[in-house]
């Protein structure tokens, strides 16, 4: 799969790092993609904006991972060659250069840290239960939770968890894209979380370091 053949609508991470190494993540969706002369691959996508000035992506290292919209939750990584900007009507946006080919890969083969903390969710407007977080990554988390829940597919579910040893709460907002019944009775829900959280991003970073994943 080539850049150019993401659809329009689906999820863009844009990981960016500067010579020293630092790294920031930034979200926003697919717009258009299209395919110019010789092998050039672009993706247009909706303005990303910090502090509301256009940012300008010029000198750093970029990759791009892109959530495929579906039921398979999948998706694809890029090396991005340039960025520029563009206009479309009276709205500016970012286009991605790539000649890279990507495979779709499953998006648990991103780093994914095993949490077992308490936690509380709400599923749209039902009641407040109480469940366990299972695991958790930049853009997804997991919840184990009773087989009496009533959830589907596309729900939004606002929640918090605790990480015990960091004596830390964390407040998500996510989408469910799947449902799993367990050996033990319980219910598996995986979401993809709806906001791009920096506080996530340093627990997972933490976690994998801990648990030695990702090195």
């Amino acid at each position: 799969m080539y850049l150019s053949e993401i659809p329009r609508g689906a999820s863009v991470n844009i990981t960016v790092k500067n010579k020293s190494g630092a790294s920031a993540v930034f979200q926003t969706v697919a717009v258009e993609g299209t395919r110019i002369a010789g092998q050039r691959h672009t993706l247009i996508i909706t303005c990303i904006r910090h502090n509301g000035k256009i940012v300008n992506f010029d000198g750093f290292a970029m990759t791009a991972t892109i959530n495929l919209p579906g039921a398979d939750s999948r998706s694809c990584s890029f090396v991005i060659n340039s960025v520029a900007t563009t206009k479309r009507g009276t709205q500016t946006c970012h286009v991605l250069f790539s000649n890279d080919n990507a495979t779709p890969r499953d998006r648990r083969d991103a780093i994914r840290v095993d949490l077992n903390e308490p936690a509380t969710i709400k599923i749209g407007d039902r009641p407040q239960i109480t469940v366990v977080a299972k695991d958790l990554s930049i853009s997804g988390i997991s919840f184990l939770v009773p087989a009496s829940v009533t959830a589907k597919v596309d729900d939004v579910l606002d929640g918090a968890f605790a990480h015990i040893p960091l004596n830390a709460t964390y407040q998500i907002s996510a989408t469910i894209v799947r449902i799993e019944p367990t050996k033990d009775g319980r219910l598996l829900i995986g979401c993809r979380l709806n906001n791009f959280n920096k506080s996530i991003v340093a627990l997972v970073t933490y976690l994998a370091r801990k648990q030695g994943k990702g090195q």
